[in-house]
């Protein structure tokens, strides 16, 4: 029967394999891991979602021909948002997750999820272990309308002080 079944599904089992190897016949792809797919551009591709024992970078797609209903966001209103939250530096303090062994000892900055939450809410989800995780990496673009709705607020200010100077120079 297992016989029959890996003849009948052969092309199921060659990409469900080339999802546990480093390297992949049918793609091509040296050196790279996919879980639950076939690994096409990056050393580490997972269908779904994933966690690691610490903050850095992960890659998405993000190409505008992939995307649609787009809205730009309000940057005071991120602005506001941003300016109630606060990072924090911490040490790892983990004798309960699965993670527990390869969590860094230096310190490390970030959030509090529980605290994160609160503002923004999509961006905290619960584990397995039913600890809260955050996706640090789609922070960047509230960071950026941040800095934006800030650099607006300084022009602002940098226009009245340059009127107020020159009310203060032609009254002398």
């Amino acid at each position: 029967y297992l016989k029959f079944c890996i003849k009948r599904n052969l092309s199921w089992w060659i990409r469900y394999i080339c999802t546990l190897v480093v390297y992949c016949p049918t793609s091509g792809a040296y050196g790279n891991v996919g879980v639950a797919r076939e690994p096409l551009t990056n050393r580490l591709e997972v269908n779904g979602n994933a966690s690691k024992s610490a903050a850095g970078s992960w890659l998405a797609n993000s190409d505008g021909r992939l995307k649609k209903d787009r809205k730009n966001l309000n940057s005071a209103s991120v602005l506001q948002q941003i300016m109630q939250l606060q990072g924090v530096t911490y040490f790892w303090d983990d004798q309960q997750t699965s993670y527990a062994a390869s969590r860094p000892t230096s310190l490390q900055y970030g959030f509090i999820a529980q605290e994160f939450q609160s503002v923004f809410p999509d961006f905290v989800s619960t584990d397995k272990e039913g600890f809260l995780q955050m996706a640090y990496g789609t922070l960047d673009p509230l960071f950026i309308e941040a800095f934006k709705a800030q650099q607006g607020q300084i022009e602002a200010l940098k226009k009245e002080l340059q009127a107020l100077k020159k009310i203060v120079v032609s009254n002398k």
